[in-house]
């Protein structure tokens, strides 16, 4: 999935990255970093969910724009549009995480938040709003624990992140102008303490490591500069080069590192992550460049732009059809026209991409089109996708990682719950396994959700929790809430100018989707409908009353959403499904599959089987074609019975 930019051996006759030559690399002082040890690819995977689908989603009542992960107190913090944030506490069964606490945190929408590292081990964690307002909160006790109001409204960018040893500045980026404001949350003046003018462009991402600061903006210029001072939060922003952790000088930046190498080509700088001397951009041209921290110097790039992936498509090397990969396509071609691609786009959205990497720092983690992928950063291999039937349903943002263990502060959880019971010191016989549960939490494009993965695969409606009341939207997906059972059918007798065929229908797992059949079927919307697209050796396609694939509604007008369930796929022959133009966009045409098309998990609602009359559908599917696959000679609907 990842692809040459420059040309290092092949491994496994591909070749998935781009290496740089050492030769012209300044040499790094032998006192500058400790040798670190790195674990094997599959000691670091095994720490890693190996479930190719997400086991639970939660709900807010406004998009979700990100997540914070705290080690240490063994807590998740999410927030959404709306300025809600809330709390959850992991748990090492099925549910993932429980829900603790929410706040109204901003009046208006959150723009970026950030959580405390290093020696605090992210026991401090910041939210910045739309309306000027920094809050602050305490993970262990899952509360606010201060507040700065700047009065500066619409005045913050999408990246923050603390700084200074101890973790006690936020360092924010300004949407109009170019600057970088960093806060002290010890006094918790209104006024910054700092202000670091250094690019050309507004800051779209930066993080904080070893002393140092990195920020990244629009048009992608690297700079570093000093994250510490000597602990000082008035002298913030000068010369770091001096740093042991930095391997060059001011004067060589230019000619001796990488860091001006995409602002050269107009390539922002849309996401950093960093981990053991090294970070990863990922760049507005939807390459993913890893560079050594201390040289400044690029060590490969993970190629996922739409040509590469167009090319992975031709060479038939996804489990999924050309129709799903152009769904999915054109997609991406959506989300570039906006800043989640494009930092300089008039199309703002506060959601963000992200990246992350694993607790041992070998494992690169990154959203795509295809699931979130897991790169070896040694090796530069693809060693892992995770969430690739999710992603037709759910394209995947911003990724944060839960280690094997939750890391608890097992004093925090005695004065928490008061109670020498607590999950967390659980001595029982088990209980060691049952911590040892690696989690991804992550977010999706204009969804009101989060996603976890773990080891656990949820089956049915045991997968989206709905925590919030539904609204609308939700009902369709998948509540069934207003659905009556005098509507619902059983069964369903398709009875046809060729024979009859009976369907079983599945209306508790689907009840929107059956309601719409069985309301168009007793109505006699289908009468005298023909059998439209007819393709030997995989389906037979009906219910559209213009008789060309273009026809249709639902029973309430327009279209309605998919409601995909776990248990119900195309894995067998006489298959009843929804035929659609991609998500959300069922009518009235549904279809019935004359061989397994597992392909189509995911994408298409299954509501029902045949139960009696396969040789019915084996007939019309024998029938004689024109080249776009109607039938020479009209089969027809004739009605269709619910029972």
């Amino acid at each position: 999935f990842a692809h040459l930019t420059h040309t290092p051996a092949p491994i496994n006759g591909r070749t998935m990255a781009s290496t740089t030559s050492g030769a012209n690399q300044p040499p790094v002082p032998n006192n500058k970093r400790k040798r670190v040890v790195v674990p094997s690819p599959s000691m670091a995977l095994s720490a890693l969910p190996s479930s190719g689908s997400y086991s639970k989603s939660y709900m807010h009542r406004s998009i979700v724009v990100c997540t914070l992960v705290s080690e240490k107190a063994g807590m998740v913090m999410t927030a959404s549009d709306d300025g809600m944030v809330k709390f959850w506490k992991r748990t090492a069964d099925r549910e993932a995480v429980e829900f603790v606490k929410s706040f109204k945190a901003h009046v208006g929408s959150i723009v970026s938040a950030a959580i405390s590292g290093g020696t605090t081990g992210g026991s401090t964690a910041a939210t910045v709003g739309s309306d000027g307002a920094l809050k602050f909160y305490d993970m262990a006790t899952f509360d606010v624990s201060g507040m700065i109001k700047t009065g500066k409204k619409r005045h913050f960018g999408p990246a923050s992140c603390f700084v200074l040893q101890s973790q006690t500045s936020l360092a924010v980026s300004t949407s109009g102008g170019n600057s970088v404001e960093v806060y002290d949350t010890l006094t918790m003046e209104s006024a910054p303490s700092s202000v670091v003018s250094l690019h050309p462009a507004p800051v779209t991402s930066m993080f904080y490591a070893d002393g140092v600061v990195v920020t990244g903006d629009g048009k992608g210029v690297i700079e570093y500069w000093d994250g510490d001072a000597s602990g000082d939060p008035k002298a913030l922003g000068g010369d770091c080069y001096s740093s042991p952790a930095v391997g060059f000088t001011g004067e060589g930046k230019m000619a001796e590192t990488d860091l001006y190498s995409m602002a050269k080509k107009g390539i922002g700088a849309v996401a950093m992550a960093s981990a053991r001397g090294r970070f990863a951009v990922y760049g507005s041209d939807r390459k993913v460049r890893l560079f050594d921290f201390s040289t400044g110097k690029v060590l490969a790039k993970y190629d996922d732009t739409l040509k590469s992936f167009d090319k992975e498509n031709d060479a038939k090397k996804f489990a999924f059809d050309s129709i799903e990969y152009g769904r999915r396509a054109a997609t991406e071609r959506e989300i570039g026209d906006t800043t989640l691609i494009s930092p300089e786009s008039k199309n703002v959205t506060n959601q963000k991409i992200q990246l992350a990497f694993d607790e041992t720092g070998r494992l690169l983690l990154y959203p795509t089109l295809v699931g979130i992928k897991i790169v070896d950063t040694t090796s530069h291999r693809v060693v892992r996708t995770i969430g690739g039937g999710d992603a037709s349903q759910n394209r995947f943002l911003s990724i944060a990682v839960c280690g094997v263990d939750a890391k608890l502060d097992k004093q925090m959880e005695l004065a928490r719950n008061n109670s020498k019971s607590n999950k967390a010191v659980d001595r029982s016989e088990g209980a060691a396994d049952r911590d040892k549960d690696p989690m991804i939490i992550c977010t999706a494009r204009d969804k009101k959700r989060f996603f976890v993965f773990n080891k656990f695969e949820s089956e049915g409606d045991e997968r989206d929790v709905f925590n919030e009341p539904p609204d609308a939207e939700d009902m369709i997906t998948g509540s069934g809430l207003g659905a009556s059972n005098k509507q619902l059918g059983k069964e369903a007798v398709l009875r046809t100018s060729v024979g009859d065929i009976h369907i079983k229908l599945f209306g508790n797992e689907c009840p929107r989707t059956v309601e719409n059949f069985c309301g168009h079927s007793r109505s006699g919307y289908y009468e005298g409908t023909i059998m439209h697209r007819v393709i030997k050796g995989f389906m037979i396609q009906m219910g559209d009353p213009k008789g060309d694939g273009t026809g249709g509604e639902s029973i309430w007008g327009g279209e309605f959403e998919d409601e995909i369930h776990r248990d119900l796929r195309h894995d067998r022959p006489f298959t009843v499904s929804m035929a659609n133009a991609g998500p959300g966009t069922n009518g009235s045409q549904f279809f019935i599959t004359t061989v397994p098309t597992p392909w189509l998990d995911g994408k298409h609602t299954v509501f029902g089987r045949v139960t009696r009359g396969m040789d019915i559908v084996v007939a019309i599917e024998n029938a004689p074609t024109d080249h776009l696959d109607k039938p020479l000679e009209a089969m027809k609907i004739l009605g269709i019975e619910i029972e």
